[in-house]
């Protein structure tokens, strides 16, 4: 499919009241990668020696929190041109569902 651009403005790059307040909502899922390297430090164990392992309902919430809050604060850095330091963003999380997409395989 062809898309063409028909304009386009500038937003404003400081967050309203630095990070002190704001509410973050998606209305797709949200999918956290958690490195093999952090599984340990969050008390999670793989089945087999994956690169990644996805966050699940069955994992507590902090691994979900602490790495979706390193890559927003990442993504805010680059996009704003500063460095903030690492600091907590959410105060409170609301667990609504998990998606999961089932995966056939056949050999």
């Amino acid at each position: 499919m062809t898309f063409r651009l028909q304009g386009s403005k500038a937003i404003a790059r400081n967050m309203p009241n630095g990070f002190e307040e704001f509410i973050l909502e998606s209305g797709t899922p949200i999918v956290v990668r958690i490195p093999q390297y952090r599984l340990k430090e969050y008390g999670i164990t793989s089945a087999r020696d994956y690169d990644y392992v996805y966050w699940r309902k069955d994992h507590t919430p902090t691994p979900f929190i602490k790495q979706l809050e390193e890559n927003l604060l990442k993504k805010y850095n680059e996009y704003s041109g500063t460095t903030t330091d690492e600091t907590p963003i959410f105060e409170k999380v609301r667990f609504v569902k998990q998606v999961a997409v089932p995966l056939r395989m056949s050999s």
